[in-house]
């Protein structure tokens, strides 16, 4: 194998060495004497494969006038690549993100990259630069994306880090239109951070590997809200029945699944019919101001009063939100909530034909039930009359009891004198006849 050396001169204007390659006693082999890059070897000489021990002298030419300002040099040993010699990779010059310089290596102190950022740059790293931090923040519930493209086929690690100082997870790796791969992270759909103000740092690191990369971090609008009518309670299924002009319980709430929204939007507590879900009547209804909070941001319990003209029927209350859509939302299926089914009886119906409301119908309806012998007058008397006034309970009204005798109509063992006595019939009665 024959020996070759490479003497590469400084990168500084004028700078001259020389170079010869020599056996042991001084005696030259090979020169060069240029004024750029030398190259000695033992091709075509008289020690062409000859092994053995050989010196390798470097001088240096001061010039006319002692112009030759020196400098560092590099000699290779061996066979350049390709015949040429190549620097090694080095960002010396590099600015990296457009930021005036190299970006920081420090995590406790990154480069800025500000609030809400939209920048798309590169930067650099080398065996000198082995770690680039970025520090960025977002408000106003706004998402983010960062990709990191490698267009030389570096392998950088990236690591993102939550304000705490927490190693966020999540990073995927995506194909790139010229048929490379890039590193890809987002707030979207990851619950920690989707729409989530607060600060990051990111960290990109070469390990042994030096060259160029691609970094953009953008700013993506927040996610639409997403209204959710739950928790609804209204009247009380457990009763037989309600009565319209009763006033029942009830209560819901709505949440904010998504982003911020603005503006006006509407609820509507409705009272439907459990049998086709048409609308009977609406209850309440409000037009509150949409604020940025996320969770529950409405709730009201309270009571409500069933309308008098309410037909009889089963019911149900149904919440419902942003029945006008004036809130431009991400999802619309959740705008409904309805409580249980509940008997409304109306009031007017239930005594039409009962008007004093003893239980009596006020006219003879074929089911037994009356006629009341006192329909505007509540009783509750079986015996003379129907539906008369009944004071000690025995089932004889109190006008009959009167007349038989005054004292009869309270005292409930007693309603009847035959013989007109003042002694009642009732012989186990108070002052009972045994005649």
């Amino acid at each position: 194998m024959n020996l070759n050396v490479t003497l590469v001169s400084p990168p500084v204007e004028d700078t001259d060495f020389d170079m010869k390659i020599t056996w042991t006693n001084g005696t030259a082999i090979d020169s060069s004497f240029t004024s750029g890059d030398d190259f000695v070897n033992l091709e075509d000489s008289i020690a062409e494969g000859v092994a053995g021990d050989y010196y390798i002298n470097i001088s240096y030419w001061a010039g006319f006038g002692g112009a030759n300002p020196g400098g560092f040099y590099r000699l290779i040993i061996g066979e350049p690549e390709d015949g040429t010699y190549v620097a090694p990779f080095n960002c010396d010059e590099s600015d990296d993100m457009m930021l005036g310089g190299d970006a920081s290596d420090a995590s406790n102190s990154p480069s800025p990259l500000g609030t809400n950022p939209e920048i798309d740059d590169m930067g650099c790293l080398d065996t000198d630069d082995a770690v680039d931090v970025y520090g960025f923040a977002f408000s106003d519930s706004n998402n983010f994306e960062i990709n990191l493209t490698q267009n030389e086929g570096t392998t950088f690690d990236a690591i993102l880090y939550n304000e705490t100082g927490g190693v966020v997870d999540g990073w995927e790796t995506i194909d790139t239109a010229d048929g490379g791969e890039a590193l890809f992270w987002e707030s979207l759909g990851k619950e920690s951070h989707e729409g989530a103000d607060g600060m990051y740092k990111l960290m990109i690191s070469s390990g042994t590997e030096t060259g160029n990369y691609s970094l953009s971090v953008s700013t993506t609008a927040p996610i639409l809200p997403d209204l959710e009518a739950t928790n609804v309670s209204c009247g009380n299924p457990s009763v037989a029945e309600t009565l319209t002009g009763e006033f029942i319980d009830y209560s819901y709430a709505v949440s904010n699944l998504g982003g911020p929204g603005t503006g006006d939007w509407i609820w509507k507590l409705n009272l439907v019919h459990a049998e086709d879900m048409t609308l009977a009547v609406t209850l309440s209804s409000d037009s509150p101001v949409f604020t940025t909070d996320e969770g529950v941001i409405l709730t009201d319990s309270y009571q409500l009063k069933i309308p008098d003209d309410t037909p009889t029927g089963t019911y149900l209350c149904q919440l419902v939100i942003d029945d006008g859509n004036l809130v431009i939302e991400q999802n619309d299926n959740n705008n409904i909530a309805s409580g249980a089914e509940f008997f409304i009886q109306n009031y007017q119906e239930k005594w039409a034909n009962d008007v004093d409301q003893d239980g009596i119908n006020t006219t003879d309806m074929g089911d037994g039930n009356g006629p009341d012998d006192c329909p505007t007058a509540s009783g509750n008397s079986t015996e003379d009359l129907v539906g008369c006034a009944d004071a000690d309970g025995d089932g004889w009204s109190n006008s009959h009891e009167m007349q038989v005798n005054n004292e009869f109509w309270l005292d409930p063992s007693q309603w009847n004198d035959m013989d007109g006595d003042e002694m009642g019939d009732n012989p186990n009665g108070t002052n009972g006849d045994q005649c």
